[in-house]
């Protein structure tokens, strides 16, 4: 009869067959293991367990059967011999093999698989998961928990990559004020996506899952009011109804790069700015985004902004900002030094 409780502990993965946790997390009270009927994964071992007998009696009647068409017996010439000797040769390894496949049916068994329940589940906050029990014991499986927390909203609704590029050409400047404004003027959200857990396979310690993302998703389509940076960006979110922030940014930067000048290409690591382009990065961005002279090169009331939205929440608002920069120094370069 299967067990009533699983003693599996959702937080860590460590399995306490006499009950008591020693890993000593307090049982977390919305989560449990379903307990599954006691037929669950026999009829998979059922049908196993058929394919590999016709498999085996397969191997096991080549013998037979070549004996049985052997004309010659006793064998008396040595060319007879030899042909017996051949049957023999391999009839044995068919009989061993076959033998070996019915023995090892039991193995074939996946267990009984055990399903997480969370009782307080939500969209922003949820448990999933599954473990495969035999012989009392877990063999693999796993859980996986994602918790979803929405980015607080900077306080910079006039933030745009227009006002940023009037201030600077510092590419990443630029690209977190177009996102810092879109996510102030509600057009597009910002969310944290933290996935916490871990992972149990045979004879093996519990493989600890940790891994943290910002998502990206759009609230409203272009604009023909819209910065060429920011409609560039919604357009790459059009058909996304939720994606990884690093997707769209790249694609947005390989264009930007693209329109900026950039030479690169597979015969290159990395995009390049050109030695005889006769112009720099930043002011051939604010050329791009300004339909008007720009003003002089006073960045410090951007950084204010960006550094004002990181403070409201470092922990959620840095990666996003963080991200921003190690792209943008990835796909838009400075250009090398003179003589370098």
């Amino acid at each position: 009869m299967a067990e009533r409780e699983l003693s599996l502990c959702t937080t860590c993965g460590t399995w306490s067959p006499d009950g008591a946790a020693r890993c000593g997390h307090a049982r977390d009270p919305r989560l449990s293991w379903l307990r599954p009927p006691w037929w669950d994964g026999l009829g998979d071992l059922l049908r196993m367990a058929l394919f590999t007998v016709l498999c085996a009696a397969a191997l096991m009647s080549i013998g037979p059967l070549l004996w049985w068409l052997y004309p010659w017996w006793p064998p008396e010439s040595p060319l007879h011999i030899a042909g017996a000797i051949g049957i023999g040769i391999v009839t044995a390894p068919g009989w061993v093999f076959g033998i070996g496949l019915v023995l090892a049916i039991p193995e074939h068994y996946r267990g009984r698989c055990w399903h997480l329940r969370d009782a307080a589940g939500s969209d922003d906050d949820r448990a999933a998961g599954h473990v495969f029990v035999r012989v009392r014991a877990p063999v693999r499986g796993g859980l996986v928990r994602t918790v979803r927390s929405p980015l607080p909203l900077p306080d910079c609704s006039d933030m745009s990559s227009e006002a940023a590029a009037q201030r600077t050409g510092d590419p990443q400047l630029v690209v977190a004020a177009a996102l810092a404004g879109l996510a102030a003027r509600g057009r597009i959200a910002l969310t944290r996506v933290d996935t916490g857990g871990w992972r149990l396979r045979r004879r093996e310690p519990p493989l600890v899952i940790r891994s943290a993302a910002v998502h990206v998703r759009s609230l409203s389509p272009r604009t023909a009011d819209d910065p060429w940076l920011e409609g560039a960006l919604l357009d790459q979110l059009a058909d996304r109804p939720d994606v990884e922030l690093r997707q769209p940014l790249r694609a947005l930067l390989r264009r930007l790069g693209a329109e900026l000048g950039y030479a690169g290409g597979d015969e290159l690591p990395r995009p390049r700015w050109p030695a005889d382009a006769g112009t720099t990065p930043a002011l051939a961005l604010r050329a791009l985004l300004l339909d008007r002279p720009p003003g002089p090169d006073e960045p410090a009331a951007v950084r204010a902004v960006l550094a004002a939205w990181r403070a409201r929440d470092p922990e959620r608002v840095a990666p996003v900002l963080e991200l921003v920069a190690s792209l943008t120094a990835e796909l838009l370069p400075a250009p090398a030094a003179a003589g370098a």
